[in-house]
């Protein structure tokens, strides 16, 4: 007998036609077994077949429309990072009318609760967590720096009016012996 089946030999498959063959099948069942629980639902809850149709198509939809959680995962990641450039950017916008000196630094350290990002983005929020910040860390804002006093006669007293330049360059060469 082992000589007969080792004489025989399987006819070649063709695995195109198989798959084919298989994929009809699994869809022809799975339309067979979705007709038959629209069938019950539609009995079940006193609709008619279509309504019921009409309703899986649109959960259909939506279901294809839902990320999946990995791709929910990639968008919450791509969006918080946009939303610290944002901040980012504000802070050192709004910071910077203000004389912050360092807006990495006060982004470390600014409350961010009461900071708002829209989904448009807009930023609200900053300047009141800015000013906050610059109670707590007065270092952050230096006081604005004075442009010392000019000394000298003429940034003294101002420009001398026409005619009042000649005059006390004569003065000086009179008082330094040289004549006009």
């Amino acid at each position: 007998m082992e000589e007969q089946q080792q004489g025989t030999q399987q006819p070649a498959i063709d695995y195109a036609a198989l798959t084919n063959s298989l994929m009809s099948a699994l869809s022809a069942r799975q339309e067979r077994a979705e007709n038959g629980v629209v069938r019950s639902f539609a009995e079940q809850y006193g609709m008619s077949e279509t309504e019921v149709k009409t309703i899986l198509s649109e959960a259909r939809k939506n279901k294809d429309n839902t990320p999946t959680a990995e791709q929910q995962k990639k968008i919450d990641a791509a969006l918080a990072k946009a939303n610290e450039r944002l901040l980012s950017a504000e802070v050192t916008a709004v910071g910077s009318t203000m004389g912050l000196v360092d807006p990495a630094v006060a982004l470390s350290l600014i409350d961010r609760n009461k900071i708002k990002i829209e989904d448009d983005g807009k930023v609200s929020g900053v300047k009141e967590a800015l000013d906050a910040l610059k109670t707590e860390k007065a270092y952050l804002f230096p006081a604005a720096v004075e442009k010392p006093k000019r000394t000298g006669m003429r940034q003294a007293q101002g420009e001398p009016a026409k005619g009042q330049h000649d005059d006390i360059n004569s003065a000086l060469r009179a008082v330094l012996g040289k004549g006009k």
